[in-house]
């Protein structure tokens, strides 16, 4: 349970990373999530703090060494599915 736990707020942490950036406000100032654009701090330091819990609830359930890395392995695939959702790629032909 702690790894799906891990897993979802590492993934919205990097989702909120994500659109908070400033490459994204001009996208995210005209929807519903326009708040983001106009407080990327405070949601920078909300996506920060869930990493920071993300981790101690790893270290809780293993030790200290195991978590980091456990963090990190959850994170690698986490980061690659966001860029693939949020990129458009298109052939060149």
């Amino acid at each position: 349970m702690i790894i799906i736990f891990a897993w979802a707020m590492s993934y919205f942490s990097f989702y909120l990373l994500y659109l908070s950036s400033d490459k994204q406000k001009k996208i995210v100032s005209v929807s519903k999530l326009a708040i983001i654009a106009q407080k990327p701090r405070v949601f920078k330091a909300l996506a920060f703090g869930l990493f920071f819990t993300t981790f101690i609830l790893l270290s809780q359930h293993y030790s200290y060494s195991v978590a980091f890395f456990s963090f990190w392995i959850f994170a690698t695939p986490l980061i690659f599915l966001l860029v693939l959702r949020n990129n458009q790629l298109k052939s060149k032909k």
